[in-house]
């Protein structure tokens, strides 16, 4: 049987066969297409000695979801499985919780068998705890959860790397292990291992509301249109847990071989130029090495210099990811509101259209020519009197045919150290049009703190506010 392992999401930029680049804005998640009938599962094979036999349930597993079936997208073909757990607790359970594991996380493991996956919970309500795992990129975990799984029948380990950006996958190999196994299976319930649960009330709920044969989810909706008056949301989950009926989860699998894979996350890359300092170089080249999210080019790196890295930047982009659906540029010193910034680029960025989002600065301003202010710039600079139409430098989001626009025109244009006016708009000569962000969203040193609930960036300069302060403040406390 072919091996399909997963290493290019997993890895995070350090793998050659990396599919995706890191510093991609993907949308939320997968669509569920409407109104198809249940897959029919084929003859049952799990009668006998052969509840552990993973080698048969592969065999399953491909026949249903692999052999049959050409998938838009690779990365959502099945995996298969190298460790399953005890069959027959499966089968004998009305409600299975699929648990989202990290593959070397024993300790909280240890923690759910004490409390909710202990046996007389389990034995009492009547459900049954599985933890997904992928594939560690240390062997000696992989020996060590073989013996965890042998040891106490709850893990099922699919040939896929372990990691955030893997999640979807894991949750299918969820999905598909109990899709062939769901005969009499009232209920699926996803878990994160960090979530505390009322047992009682959820398997009451399950007992006394859910519809079993309905087509259904239930779950807290994660964004309302009342947050985020747009485009239409997709329905969906948030990740925390849900339930999900076994015909819910038979329609989700018939759809994924159509389905591109999403993930709701996003990655950032560094752009930097070179220090004077020997050290700083050599420390640089370390954190490289360990975090993968460097880009250094050979310019200095300064203030006057920013045009510069914005490019080498844009280069980059519209080389190595021509897949990615926007790019978002942002100061280091701007919080920002996750949610919204990439609901707002899946529902309303076209990435086939040639933009730029942003607070938008209209044309006909003035040029900064007092020699006092940080962005004085000379007649020899630029020598118009009025400024075209361009995005505020703290962020923009960009579509791959704004940036093309953009670059095809470095060469017939005179330098300009302001890299917001040049990039997105001496660069852009109304080529890509400039899509404005409701003003409000942006947070100012001195604006009305009344108006910061709506805020979507804040500029943390000369409030001395922490990066950390101000990603709590925007994405925890509002």
């Amino acid at each position: 049987m072919q091996q399909r392992l997963h290493s290019g999401y997993a890895l995070e930029g350090h793998h050659q066969d990396c599919r995706e680049p890191r510093w991609l804005l993907p949308c939320l998640g997968l669509k569920i297409r409407p109104c198809c009938d249940v897959i029919e599962l084929g003859e049952n094979i799990f009668n006998g000695d052969h509840y552990y036999d993973v080698n048969r349930l592969n065999l399953d597993l491909f026949a249903h979801y692999g052999d049959n079936k050409t998938y838009m997208d690779e990365i959502l073909h099945p995996y298969r499985y190298l460790i399953v757990p005890d069959i027959a607790r499966v089968r004998h359970s009305s409600i299975t919780v699929l648990v989202l594991s990290s593959v070397g996380d024993f300790h909280t493991r240890e923690q759910w068998r004490l409390t909710y996956a202990n046996v007389e919970n389990k034995e009492k309500y009547n459900y049954n705890v599985v933890f997904l795992c992928g594939l560690a990129k240390e062997p000696y975990i992989n020996d060590k959860i073989k013996v965890e799984g042998e040891t106490y029948g709850d893990i099922l380990q699919a040939d896929f790397i372990d990691s955030y950006r893997n999640i979807s996958i894991k949750i299918l190999s969820g999905f598909r292990f109990i899709s062939i196994l769901s005969e009499g299976l009232k209920a699926v319930i996803r878990m994160d291992d960090d979530m505390n649960w009322r047992v009682a009330n959820v398997t009451d709920f399950i007992h006394t509301t859910v519809k079993p044969e309905k087509k259904a989810f239930y779950c807290e909706r994660f964004l309302t249109m009342e947050e985020y008056p747009y485009a239409e949301l997709p329905t969906y989950c948030r990740g925390g847990s849900y339930i999900a009926t076994m015909p819910a989860v038979h329609h989700v699998l018939q759809n994924v071989h159509s389905s591109r894979f999403l993930w709701f996350g996003y990655t950032a890359i560094f752009c930097v130029g070179t220090s004077h300092d020997p050290s700083d170089e050599s420390r640089l080249l370390d954190e490289a090495l360990d975090y993968g999210d460097i880009l250094q080019a050979d310019f200095v790196d300064s203030y006057r210099n920013l045009t510069i890295k914005m490019l080498t930047a844009i280069r980059y982009v519209v080389i190595a990811a021509r897949e990615a659906k926007s790019v978002f540029k942002v100061d280091d010193d701007v919080s920002w509101r996750i949610r919204s910034v990439t609901a707002y680029i899946h529902n309303v960025v076209n990435s086939k259209a040639c933009s730029f989002h942003c607070y938008r600065h209209e044309a006909g301003g003035a040029p900064p020519r007092n020699k006092w202010r940080k962005w004085y710039t000379t007649v020899e600079e630029y020598p118009f009197k009025t400024l075209p139409t361009y995005c505020l430098g703290w962020s923009y989001i960009a579509t791959l045919p704004a940036l093309d626009a953009v670059l095809s025109r470095v060469h017939l244009e005179r330098f300009l150290w302001l890299e917001d006016v040049f990039i997105s708009g001496v660069l852009n000569q109304n080529v890509a049009e400039v899509v404005g962000i409701d003003k409000r969203r942006y947070f100012r040193n001195k604006s009305d703190f009344r108006l910061f609930p709506k805020a979507w960036f804040y500029h943390l300069q000369h409030r001395n506010i922490t990066i950390e302060r101000g990603y709590t403040i925007l994405n925890k406390s509002y």
